[in-house]
């Protein structure tokens, strides 16, 4: 059951990657990355104004949009590719892809570090209660 909100979210920014470069092709790039920023200003703004307060309903959906903007604003940067590198789109495209994929890469091992952490400090303080 943990996994389903995380699931949601790349589902919603995965629809929205091709939604958000039809966009860019219809509107152009610039517009549709100003208004994806936007949104994930107004979604971060959001959120932390629900961290006084946590509410299981207005966070999953404002990590929903949060995701639906980030996908669009990704499909959005494609766009830029050609437009900003004429002669080496292949190239570009590719080294923009491979930092995508290492963002998440690293975002990943200091969730993992993180989450380790707090499971180290339990299992600690459970030992410790089975010792007595």
């Amino acid at each position: 059951m943990c996994a389903l909100p995380p699931a949601r979210a790349t589902i919603a920014a995965t629809l929205a990657r091709p939604v958000g470069g039809w966009l860019a092709d219809r509107y152009g790039a610039y517009p549709v990355l100003v208004l994806s920023f936007a949104g994930i200003a107004v979604d971060a703004a959001v959120l932390a104004a629900l961290a006084l307060d946590p509410r299981i309903v207005p966070i999953t959906i404002a990590c929903l949009s949060l995701a639906c903007f980030l996908g669009a604003g990704n499909g959005a940067v494609f766009k830029l590719v050609p437009a900003e590198f004429p002669h080496d789109t292949g190239a570009a495209a590719g080294l923009v892809g491979a930092a995508g994929s290492l963002g998440g890469f690293f975002r990943l091992l200091a969730r993992a570090r993180v989450v380790g952490r707090a499971t180290d400090g339990e299992s600690q303080a459970t030992r410790h209660d089975h010792a007595r």
